[in-house]
Formats: C-alpha cells, sequence, structure tokens
C-alpha cells in the first residue's frame, strides 16, 4: 500500500493547502543556471568547440565566415593551435560581417498556436527584440474561440484546463505539458540535462587576459535550456559567468528574466538580479530583487512577490523580504510575508515555514465557514505532519449560539491497514437542554473510526464504528450533510473476509446506535457475531458444479426477543453454453434453524423453530446479434423458472428479512426478501427481453428490459410485513427500465412499474443528465439533472403508507468563461411543499474562485407524519479560494457533492460522460 493513498484522501489534501506553499515552488528552475556554460556556437558568429586535449576539458573558437586568428579559451587561457591571445593583440569581430544562420521571429512574440506549430520555436534563434522585462505578458495567449481547433492536442487539452482565465502561457522554447507538476521538479532532470551538449553563439567575441568576451545577441544553450543576454563574459580560471543587459532564462517549465546574472560553474552556483519570472504550466508569474541557487539545492529570493493572476491582474499577490528554500529538505521558509489584495495588505506573518514539492509539512488547512440556523459557524484546522505514513488534524471550531468546539482526526497507514479516527467534544453547549432532567449534563461529543486493510490476496478486514453523546449531536452540530442530518441509526460494524477464486469465508460484528427515538422499535437487530462460509465450482460448461453456503448469526435487541439463527443452502449446477444460447439449470435445498432466547412471544412455544424446502431454478439466455452499417444491436430474450416447496413459516421470527422492491433485478433473483429468515413457497418464471444498440466504436448508447413474473401458485403465508404488493394475483407488475444517450453529453433513464391487474402506475420514475463537453461554448463543468419519481403506497411498509410524488432539478450553468450559476430545487407534490432548495453564484478565474451558496432545506426530526416533520434547516455558505495559496470554506464542496449528482466527478471524466 503507497503512501499516496494517505497523502491524497479526499478529506485531507494537506500538502495543496498550506498557507505560502505554492509560493517559491516555480523558483526550482532557477537552478538550471548552474549547469549552463559557454560551449559550441553556431555559425552566427563564433564556433566554439569543447574539447577534451591533454586529458582535460578545452575550448576551441573560430569565426564563421571572417579570416580571423583562431582562438583557444582552456584553464590555462593557451591555444591549441594558435598562439596565446595577449591583452594588447585583442582581435575583435565586427557583427555587421556575420550572417545569422536562422533567422526567425523574436522570442518576444510568440506565435499564435493556431497559425504556427510551438513545436517549431527554436531557443537558438536570433533574439534582436528581445526584452526581459514581464516576460509573463510576453508568453501569454489570448484563448482561442474553439479550443478544439488547435491542432496540437496537449496544447489544446493545456488551454482548455485554464478556459476560466480567458489565456494561458505558451512557451516558445517547448510545447505545453499538461501535468500539474509540469515544470515545477526541474531539478529531477540536472544529470540528464548536464550530459547535453553545449552551444555559444554571439554577434562577436574576444579575449582579454585569460577571460572571454561575448557581445550582442549572446546565445547559450544546452538541450531544451536557452541563455540570452546583450553581453557575457567568461573566465576559465575562476569559472565565473557574468551576464549584462536583458538576461533570460528559459527552459520548457518557466522563465526567468533580469538586468544582471552570475553564475560561477565552479561553486555552481548561480544569482540574477532585478528579476522577473514565469511557470508556463502552473501559471505563476513574480517579481524579485535578486533570486540565487547554490549547489546545495539552496534557493534565496530577496524581495520576491508571488501570484497566479494573469499578466493584466493584480488582484492578489504575496510578497516576502526573504524567501528560502531547501530542495533536498523539501522546506522552505519566509519572513516578513504579506498577502495582499488589491495593492492593500490583508494578512502578515513575520515568519513562515511550507513544503515544497511533494513532500507534506504542518500548517494550516482551508478554514469553513457557514451561517445557517445555529448562528455563524467557523473553524480552522491545522494539519500535524507526524511521520511519512501518519499525520494529525487538529480543528478548533466556534459556533455563535453553542460555544468552542474542539474537532480532531489522526490517520495511519501501515503495510496492512489504514485507521482514521476523528472526533469532536464541547465542553458546554449553551444552547443544549440535557433529556435527563437529573444530570443537566451540557458536555457534547462524538468518536468516529474507520479502517480498511488487505492481508495478501485475499483477506480483507474493515472497521466503522459511530457513536454520539446524544440523539440530537448530529442534527443540532453539522452543518453541511443534510443527509447526515436525517439519519436514524449510527453503524458500528467490524469485519474480516477471505474472499478465494473457489472458498470463501467471513467474519462480523454489527450493531447500531440508534439517535431517534421515534423508530426505537425499527431499530435493526445486533449481530454478535455473524460468520459465513461459501464454495462455489468454477462454471465449467457442460460439467458438474456445486454452489453452497453455510452462515450463523446471533442476534441481539434492546427491546425484542433474539436468538441464534443456522442458515445452510447446497445445489448443484449443470451449465450449458452454445453460440447465442446459454442455459444454467440447478437444483438443491435450503434450511433455516433457529435457537431462541424466549419462545413465549412465538406461536407453538418452540424455542427451536426450522423449516427445509427443496428448490429448483432454470435460467435460459439468447442473444440474437445484427450488424448494420457499422453498428451493431442485439435482441436478447430470457426466461427464468424459479421452485421452491416450502411449508409456511408465520411462527419464525423476522432479525434481517424484508421484502425487497420489484425491478428489473427481481426478474432473476432467487428471493424476493433480504436476509435469510424465509424461504418463499413459489412457482414462478419470469419472462424478460433486452435490447441493445452500440455504436461504431463499440460504446452502448441504448439499453431497454421489459419483463414480467408469472405465478403459478398461490404465496405461502407470511407476516403482513412480507406479503407481496400483488398478493392473490396471477402476475407480476410489468417491469421496464431504459437507460439511453441522446445525442452528446446527454443521457437519461427511466423505469416503470405498471400493474395490469389493477390497471394501475405502482411505481414510475424519468431523469435526465447532462454532462458538458468543451465546445468553444460551454464550459466543462456544465451539469443538469432533471428528475421525476412517483411511487403508490404500500399500506404493508410502514415508511411507504404514502404516496411518493417528487420532482427534482439541479444544475451547474456556466454564463460565461467566468460566472456560473449553481441550483437544486425538489418538490413533494404529495406533501406541497419543498424539500430542498439551493441557489448560488460561482466566479473562477486565474487567481481566484469565490462561491456564495444558500440552502433551505427540510430536516428530518423522526416523526412519520409529515404535518409534523416540518423543521427546515436554513444556511449561507462563503467559499473563497485564492489560487496556489489558500482559501475559506473548503466544505460547500461536500454540499454541492450531495445537492448535484456528477458534482464531484465532472471535472473528471467528460469525455463521452458514460458513468452515470
Amino acid at each position: 500500500m503507497a503512501l499516496a493513498k494517505l497523502t491524497t484522501a479526499k478529506r485531507r489534501p494537506a500538502r495543496k493547502l498550506t498557507p505560502l506553499r505554492h509560493l517559491p515552488a516555480p523558483l526550482n528552475c532557477l537552478l538550471y543556471l548552474s549547469i549552463i556554460t559557454p560551449a559550441q556556437a553556431n555559425t552566427s558568429g563564433w564556433d566554439c568547440q569543447q574539447e577534451v586535449i591533454n586529458g582535460s576539458q578545452q575550448w576551441r573558437c573560430s569565426a564563421a565566415e571572417v579570416q580571423t586568428p583562431q582562438a583557444t579559451v582552456n584553464s590555462a587561457a593557451q591555444a591549441a593551435d594558435a598562439e596565446p591571445v595577449q591583452a594588447e593583440s585583442v582581435q575583435t569581430v565586427p557583427a555587421q560581417k556575420l550572417t545569422p544562420a536562422k533567422p526567425a521571429p523574436a522570442v518576444s512574440e510568440p506565435s499564435h498556436p493556431l497559425t504556427a506549430d510551438p513545436h517549431q520555436n527554436d531557443p537558438h534563434q536570433n533574439i534582436e527584440s528581445i526584452s526581459h522585462i514581464n516576460l509573463a505578458k510576453q508568453d501569454w495567449q489570448p484563448l482561442p474561440r474553439n479550443i478544439r481547433a488547435i491542432e496540437d492536442q496537449q496544447l489544446a487539452d493545456y488551454a482548455q484546463q485554464h478556459f476560466h482565465c480567458g489565456g494561458y502561457y505558451l512557451n516558445p522554447v517547448a510545447p505545453a505539458a499538461t501535468g500539474a507538476d509540469a515544470g515545477a521538479n526541474v531539478i529531477a532532470n540536472n544529470i540528464e540535462q548536464s550530459a547535453l551538449p553545449i552551444e555559444a553563439s554571439a554577434a562577436s567575441t574576444s579575449m582579454q587576459d585569460g577571460v572571454a568576451i561575448f557581445e550582442q545577441d549572446v546565445l547559450v544553450t544546452q538541450g531544451d535550456t536557452s541563455l540570452r543576454a546583450d553581453k557575457a563574459t567568461y573566465n576559465d580560471a575562476t569559472g565565473q559567468v557574468e551576464l549584462l543587459g536583458n538576461v533570460v532564462v528559459r527552459n520548457p517549465g518557466a522563465a526567468f528574466g533580469g538586468q544582471a546574472a552570475t553564475i560561477n560553474l565552479q561553486q555552481r552556483s548561480s544569482q540574477i538580479s532585478d528579476a522577473n519570472y514565469v511557470v508556463h504550466q502552473q501559471h505563476i508569474r513574480g517579481s524579485a530583487k535578486s533570486i540565487s541557487a547554490s549547489a546545495d539545492s539552496k534557493i534565496t529570493i530577496t524581495d520576491g512577490s508571488y501570484t497566479q493572476c494573469s499578466p493584466d491582474s493584480n488582484l492578489w499577490a504575496v510578497t516576502a523580504s526573504e524567501i528560502r528554500l531547501d530542495q533536498q529538505r523539501g522546506q522552505g521558509s519566509a519572513r516578513n510575508a504579506k498577502v495582499e489584495v488589491g495593492g492593500v495588505p490583508v494578512v502578515y506573518l513575520p515568519y513562515a515555514r511550507f513544503p515544497i514539492g511533494d513532500k507534506r509539512q504542518s500548517g494550516f488547512l482551508f478554514p469553513s465557514l457557514s451561517d445557517s440556523s445555529s448562528g455563524i459557524d467557523l473553524t480552522v484546522p491545522y494539519y500535524f505532519n507526524i511521520a511519512p505514513n501518519a499525520d494529525a488534524t487538529l480543528a478548533p471550531r466556534y459556533n455563535a449560539d453553542r460555544g468552542y468546539i474542539t474537532e480532531a482526526e489522526a490517520r495511519w497507514l501501515n503495510r496492512f491497514d489504514q485507521w482514521t479516527i476523528s472526533g469532536a467534544y464541547i465542553d458546554n453547549d449553551r444552547d443544549f437542554t440535557d433529556p435527563n432532567p437529573a444530570s443537566q449534563d451540557t458536555r457534547r461529543w462524538v468518536v468516529d473510526i474507520k479502517e480498511r486493510g488487505q492481508i495478501g490476496k485475499r483477506l480483507f478486514s474493515s472497521v466503522d464504528y459511530t457513536r454520539v453523546s446524544d440523539n440530537d449531536y448530529l442534527r443540532d452540530l453539522n452543518t453541511t450533510s443534510l443527509s447526515v442530518n436525517r439519519t436514524t441509526h449510527l453503524n458500528q460494524r467490524a469485519a474480516l473476509n477471505y474472499l478465494g477464486d473457489r472458498f470463501s469465508a467471513g467474519v462480523q460484528v454489527q450493531q447500531y446506535q440508534t439517535i431517534d427515538n421515534n423508530v426505537m422499535a425499527t431499530q435493526p437487530f445486533e449481530t454478535t457475531p455473524e460468520v459465513w462460509l461459501a464454495y462455489q465450482s468454477l462454471p465449467v460448461p457442460q460439467r458438474v458444479g456445486v454452489d453452497t453456503m453455510l452462515r450463523y448469526s446471533a442476534f441481539e435487541h434492546d427491546q425484542l426477543n433474539a436468538g441464534d439463527r443456522g442458515y445452510g443452502e447446497f445445489n448443484l449446477t449443470y451449465p450449458l453454453n452454445w453460440q447465442g444460447l446459454r442455459i444454467e439449470p440447478k437444483v438443491g435445498i435450503a434450511h433455516i434453524e433457529y435457537r431462541l432466547d424466549d419462545n413465549a412471544a412465538l406461536a407453538g412455544g418452540d424455542d427451536n423453530p426450522s423449516t427445509s424446502a427443496p428448490q429448483a431454478q432454470l435460467k435460459l439466455d439468447m442473444v440474437f446479434e445484427k450488424h448494420s452499417d457499422h453498428r451493431r444491436s442485439t435482441l436478447e430474450p430470457g426466461i427464468f423458472y424459479l421452485y421452491r416447496d416450502a411449508d409456511p413459516q408465520t411462527d419464525l421470527p423476522l432479525f434481517d428479512t424484508q421484502i425487497l422492491t420489484v425491478n428489473s433485478q427481481q426478474l432473476t433473483r432467487s428471493s424476493p426478501f433480504s436476509g435469510y429468515d424465509r424461504l418463499e413457497d413459489t412457482n414462478q418464471v419470469a419472462a424478460y427481453i433486452t435490447h441493445r444498440l452500440f455504436s461504431p466504436g463499440g460504446d452502448e448508447y441504448l439499453a431497454a428490459t421489459l419483463g414480467q413474473i408469472s405465478y403459478f401458485d398461490d404465496e405461502s403465508a407470511h407476516s403482513p410485513a412480507l406479503q407481496r404488493r400483488d398478493i392473490g394475483q396471477k402476475s407480476s407488475a410489468i417491469i421496464g427500465d431504459i437507460d439511453a444517450r441522446l445525442g452528446r453529453g446527454w443521457r437519461s433513464s427511466g423505469t416503470i412499474l405498471w400493474d395490469p391487474n389493477d390497471n394501475q402506475l405502482d411505481e414510475g420514475s424519468i431523469a435526465f443528465r447532462y454532462r458538458g463537453k468543451y465546445n468553444g461554448k460551454d464550459n466543462p463543468s456544465s451539469i443538469i439533472n432533471i428528475g421525476y419519481h412517483y411511487r403508490l403506497a404500500d399500506k404493508r411498509l410502514r415508511l411507504l403508507q404514502k404516496d411518493i410524488e417528487q420532482a427534482d432539478l439541479s444544475f451547474v450553468r456556466p454564463l460565461s468563461k467566468r460566472w456560473a450559476l449553481i441550483g437544486r430545487f425538489q418538490y413533494d407534490t404529495t406533501a406541497d411543499r419543498s424539500n430542498e432548495t439551493l441557489g448560488g453564484i460561482e466566479y473562477n478565474d486565474c487567481c481566484i474562485k469565490w462561491r456564495v451558496i444558500y440552502r433551505d432545506g427540510l430536516v428530518y426530526n423522526g416523526s412519520l407524519n409529515s404535518a409534523t416533520n416540518t423543521e427546515r434547516d436554513r444556511s449561507v455558505f462563503l467559499q473563497v479560494e485564492l489560487k496556489g495559496l489558500f482559501g475559506i470554506g473548503n466544505a460547500v464542496e461536500t454540499i454541492l457533492d450531495e445537492a448535484i449528482r456528477g458534482y464531484s466527478t465532472s471535472f473528471i471524466d467528460d469525455s463521452e460522460h458514460t458513468s452515470f
């Protein structure tokens, strides 16, 4: 198990949220300066070749197309093929006599991606109009109207990622990369880069006292890294390179500009003054009085700034008098750092430490801020990086009505499993009244433990334990999730399972904490423990197979009679397969047996009731396939016959069994129940047919199923809660469902249960979903969900004694490149009220993203009477993020994930929207 599973958890992306963390990251590129040395010049001026002579690296330089004495530069400043050049006999080659070998557009004017291939930009080209001032503005490209018109797919994807910016950076050295860290970790390529040949050229060059002087249009390149200046000097004895005037350093990840720079090749250190920089793929830019790098991968920035805003915006910036970066330790520090918004300082930090690269480090995470019926609520989490496989978060929280709350979470990852332990404690809730008048305890708390593990390839473990101090804790102190507020039972479960190819086994312990007094009688039975064992042979055609399972469960309940239950099932199968036809017969027997704690509540007084039932089933599936116009369609009829001869079971208890709702999966199920307390006495056959359509590429864009179950015998006697809706009828409702694509981005689904006996609609639903795919006008985050659901009341089921009729609409709809509307409206027609209303607006550009969300939602108060269940939560949520720096209000993401279907995946998979 890799550490990445811990560090990239959704709830705690700490390394992305620590304040000031991204401030120095792009300046890693500066270390490229320490590997640049003057070398082989092209024919634009002087041709300088680096050679090994007498066991040492030496330089041989000669003028191209000009008859001048050749000079050689080596460690002793002596000539290899000529006499040493003396100071009084310096030879200078006039610039006007030299013809550039590769004339090209100036780097300061990058060509537009729609008119020229950025791959063709060459750092070796001439630089007559180059300027070191404001490189970010020089490299900025306005976003074209239709991104998909860009022929280079990498560049198109990169530009689309920055759709909100209205533009993007185009690096003339190399095409844009799309990775989030592309260009940031430049130092990792130093070894490979330093092995490449080095080229140097200038309009004129000379030697004086062992110093090589390059003047006018100086260009030094090594691989895809280039260095330009008006003038450069190189002292071979000291390894010192001095650059003056219009200094520009470029590599595939970033560009640096300055008035002057110094590079010491022997000490592998460098410094650039009056600097500005841009990191293209991360949309980062800034400036500094000076930037220096040392051989031990340490960088010092003096009077520097950093922002992710576009070149024409200075909405926010971070400035610091000194920033120190330690590449080897992955840490940085800043002194006298200020966060400025609109040029006005809003945050001052005399000293700050932060991580650089991918190494985690302690620091503050996104605060969350909301205003609800419980008052203003503010949480400020602090992250602790304890060890590579362990971390923790402490989150002080203040609620205006209830007081101070301490929340915490710890995570631990080892080779076998991952643990997450979290909780919260409030010593004195000012707005809480203890239901026990004798205690009047205002202390409240919650504990949550999660574990997921794997030992080897087959053994899996899990723990899910939640407990609260009182029934109202989650409803009072959870301000984001309405589904959590409507929870009636908290799960407390631990399991260990072995899953093999044929053999599998498991054990689990499960109990609950009921936090709703109105449903105490319906609290699930607890299993202490439950053990199961199963074996299934491989399904080999024309060969007898075995399918068997044993399950033992010990049940407990706070108010109801309980006991132990044993369940066993043994079946023989004989699968038959031909092309387009599959037949699978199965015969066997099932058995249930109980050992009850108290037999007073059971008819007959037997504390060890049991029953057995022989059973048989036959499943036949056929596939008819048709090809036309490069498309494929199938017609798949099927029959499922089920027989079971079971005795009446009204004297058996109900521990974990409920009747399942009728849908298309029910057509081929061997039981209409969940759990193992009933063996249905039945003689039935289900007939169904499925039609599928496939695109030329093989993608399914239509699947429709229609089926019905016919009953040959009357249903055996069960408790009223387990009777079918169609009891006494010879057939079930007609079952239909459909899933279809309706053009680019749109998908629809629908279900129907039509009762032909009573000529009525028992249940129906329809939904339309849209996931926008960028086409030059729409934002990739476009989402539309439209749904309608109807269900006729079922008097046998306590929770479905009233009709259900609800309509639902949710959407994220861009108004422009930067503005978007967010909404959700769910209306209950039978109760004539809104279950949830949510509305908000979002602004998103290069450097800032903010949202304001208002939510009015129904909170379940435990009453089944809709007339009295009228408690509502009305809240306002604010989220502000200065991109690459910090933000506040991260809880808004949780709200939108819950309210808008597909919100969390809309930025991940919008290719053809096959996942719904």
